[in-house]
């Protein structure tokens, strides 16, 4: 178990691993979502479980949406299906890996995103505008699972390398063109089926996907504006936890304190010693990262961005 936390762990924390922590994302809300089903359900209490689902994945109805817009990102986290979560979580590794070969985890999130909410207006769009929808809004329906995030990786891929070769079981060495087209007709077939509201989903995530590359080509980043929100979000939140984690240890008579990082208090002496000042260099190669990928780290940028991952505060 110990083992299998420090591999968790590890691959949260390594560097350009979004691809792992999108796949841990998922995983840990399926398996969280599903025990409170489970839990619930043994001590018959209802309605909770219902209520939960409702908060999660997105209503066709566009007056309930309204109340709850998270729901256009909640809804691509959320799977209540083992054959679902399966196939989406072994298609974004799979397409996933080979789009951070040649691009990066950070545009790999902003395509997954991107995907997500296009999807998701789509799919609000289809159930409102087309009369096959019509019979089946009702207050339970809804959008659920990452397939158009997915769809948007697939595609994006196909699009930026289309002749990259994949084995598949019983058939061998495919271009995988030839696999997002195959995904790509089937959801179109699909629109009219018992889950047209996700096929459009899907089709929403897979333009995305297109249109993702086309811009990239043309030196546009349609997701930058994800990667910035996320960078200031998660800045935020390093400044907030920084200022309440001050620790403070004591050895006998001699006590440090270390403060976000930045400064050692060596109370014996009154010693004030800052840390090396690498943080505008950092800031420069995650730049570095976002805009070209890991990958294209010298020796030397890779060795500081691994010195700073590993940096902690010694009691």
């Amino acid at each position: 178990m110990n083992n299998f936390l420090s591999e968790l762990r590890y691959a949260w924390k390594k560097p350009n691993g979004t691809l792992e922590r999108l796949m841990i994302v998922n995983i840990a809300v399926f398996i969280v979502v599903r025990l409170i089903w489970v839990g619930l359900a043994l001590f018959a209490v209802p309605g909770i479980y219902e209520t939960i689902e409702m908060q999660l994945m997105m209503s066709p109805r566009v007056e309930v949406f309204l109340f709850k817009p998270w729901t256009l990102v909640t809804y691509f986290f959320f799977h209540t299906d083992f054959w679902h979560i399966l196939m989406n979580i072994l298609m974004l590794y799979w397409f996933g890996c080979i789009f951070r070969n040649f691009l990066s985890g950070y545009k790999l999130l902003s395509i997954y995103i991107l995907g997500g909410i296009a999807g998701g207006l789509v799919y609000l769009l289809a159930y409102n505008v087309f009369p096959i929808f019509e019979e089946r809004i009702d207050l339970t329906s809804g959008l659920l699972g990452a397939s158009a995030g997915v769809l948007a990786v697939v595609v994006a891929t196909a699009v930026f390398v289309p002749n990259y070769k994949m084995q598949l079981l019983f058939i061998g060495s495919v271009s995988i063109k030839y696999i997002a087209f195959v995904l790509v007709f089937l959801s179109i077939i699909g629109t009219a089926g018992a889950n047209g509201g996700g096929d459009f989903a899907h089709l929403g995530g897979a333009f995305m996907g297109y249109l993702f590359i086309v811009q990239a080509r043309r030196g546009r980043d349609i997701g930058k504006w994800i990667t910035k929100t996320l960078n200031f979000l998660n800045g935020m939140l390093r400044k907030i936890f920084s200022t309440q984690s001050i620790k403070l240890t004591r050895k006998k008579s001699h006590f440090r304190v270390h403060y976000g990082g930045k400064k050692t208090w060596n109370v014996d002496n009154n010693a004030v010693q800052e840390d090396p000042p690498i943080t505008e260099e950092l800031d420069k190669i995650l730049d570095k990262i976002s805009e070209s990928g890991y990958e294209m780290l010298t020796e030397r940028e890779k060795k500081i961005l691994f010195e700073a991952s590993q940096t902690k505060n010694h009691t």
